[in-house]
């Protein structure tokens, strides 16, 4: 009787139940990241006795700490307009766990998620004897197979964190990609950008093309000696290819005149994404969709359409409901170096009169760096906390902080963050901004209710 009622829950509940069983570091206020040393040749020979889902397409394989998942979603965007077949796994998710698995730019069916996570659930019985698998583990797992099954032409697989001891890295990249390099999970990475760096190029593999993107001369020594260490053709941002600026809205992918990298220009492109930065991430995507070319023809108008046509929530994403409403900027950046790029991005809109600002992090932040960003920019703080995650940094130790730093603004706190919305929104005006960032969970959260209930 108990197993008929069990199965009266539909497949998708029952896997989900399965899932939020297992061990999910996202949710650690401290991520013990030594426990995954060891873990990962269990999982390839897990893959190894299923017969390699992850070897039954072509994949890109994208590290990084800031800009992974512009880069995967601009890659993801010219690879459709070529009329290509592509699955992109991403974490985290903004709302549901079937996000992390797109085919086509579809997240994954509830249905067809329930079936196949519980098959795997099934499958792993025996394997699982010895080593029980991760939240993370389990949902790359279910990504092999599921592009798998969906025959893929090309899956983009993003880094959940670090690289060399990163679940992914059991794949089997046609080219990798290393995004720009900051300070971001400093206990566990280590906190010097070289260390952070080495756990990144931990994903290079012998023969493999690399893209790489190092804005610090730290981060691109560290990556370079290991591309070649282990044999891997080496292209980096700035040295193999650049970005040309023409005007405000557009740019131009510029190969090295040197003619050594494989790169030919395209011709004047421009993207919806917001900010300088997202050109550098356009640029990344590029070198990468021409490093393909051996496998898969992508004509110059699908890389432009493409480039157009991206768009990622919550980065710099804008929303003003109406001609003489405030306008409210929702962006997950997280690091002092993202945050930065916000603030860059907020200055290139327009001039703002007043500025507010809702901000909440996580637990292992550097906060310190992203207050020096966001201090002079803003008038007003409201320092709160998201409620979908137990990571959420406390805002009244927030607040002491701040209160430490010379340069604050006018600050208040609200542990609501949708209430801290609500008000800077009744206050604000038709020439003002109200922005909220420090962290994706933050973001999702704040975006939604926006959606729901404010427009």
């Amino acid at each position: 009787m108990g197993n008929q009622a069990t199965h009266r829950i539909p497949a998708y509940e029952r896997a989900i139940a399965f899932l939020t069983q297992r061990v999910n570091y996202e949710n650690f206020q401290k991520i013990p990241y030594l426990e995954l040393v060891g873990r990962l040749d269990r999982f390839r020979e897990l893959l190894a006795e299923w017969k390699n889902p992850e070897k039954r397409f072509l994949t890109v394989h994208v590290a990084g700490t800031k800009g992974k998942g512009s880069t995967c979603t601009l890659l993801k965007s010219i690879l459709r307009q070529a009329g290509y077949r592509i699955g992109l796994f991403s974490s985290p998710h903004l709302y549901s766990p079937l996000e992390r698995f797109a085919v086509d730019g579809t997240p994954c069916d509830a249905e067809e998620f329930g079936e196949l996570m519980l098959s795997l659930r099934d499958r792993l019985k025996n394997q699982e004897k010895t080593l029980r698998f991760t939240y993370f583990e389990l949902t790359t797992l279910f990504a092999f197979e599921y592009f798998a099954q969906k025959q893929v032409d090309v899956a983009i697989l993003e880094v959940g964190l670090g690289g060399r001891l990163d679940a992914t890295n059991t794949c089997s990249p046609t080219v990798t990609v290393i995004t720009n390099i900051s300070f971001d999970h400093v206990e566990q990475l280590g906190p010097t950008l070289e260390l952070i760096a080495a756990e990144k190029a931990g994903i290079i593999k012998p023969g493999i093309p690399l893209v790489a993107g190092p804005e610090s001369d730290e981060a691109q020594r560290i990556i370079k000696t290991e591309a070649e260490t282990v044999g891997s053709p080496s292209f980096f941002l700035g040295e193999d290819f650049c970005v040309a600026a023409e005007g405000k809205s557009k740019f131009r992918f510029v190969p090295s005149p040197s003619g050594e990298a494989p790169f030919r220009e395209v011709g004047s492109l421009s993207l919806k994404l917001l900010g300088e930065h997202q050109r550098n991430n356009a640029a990344l995507a590029i070198a990468t969709t021409q490093l393909l070319k051996r496998h898969l023809k992508v004509p110059v108008p699908a890389l432009r359409d493409g480039l157009v046509k991206a768009f990622l929530p919550v980065r710099t994403e804008q929303f003003r409901p109406f001609p003489g409403s405030p306008v409210f900027v929702v962006d997950g950046a997280h690091n002092q170096a993202s945050v930065a790029a916000l603030v860059r991005a907020l200055k290139g809109l327009r001039p703002f009169h007043r500025k507010f600002l809702i901000f909440g992090t996580s637990f292992g932040k550097d906060v310190e760096g992203m207050f020096a960003e966001l201090l002079p920019f803003f008038d007003h703080i409201v320092l709160t906390q998201y409620s979908l995650n137990p990571r959420y940094f406390p805002p009244q130790e927030l607040l002491t902080i701040l209160r430490s730093l010379d340069t604050a603004p006018k600050i208040t706190v609200d542990d609501n963050a949708c209430h801290a919305l609500e008000e800077c929104w009744r206050i604000a005006e038709r020439n003002d901004l109200v922005c909220a960032t420090g962290s994706m969970y933050l973001a999702s959260e704040l975006r939604k209710y926006f959606l729901d209930t404010i427009t």
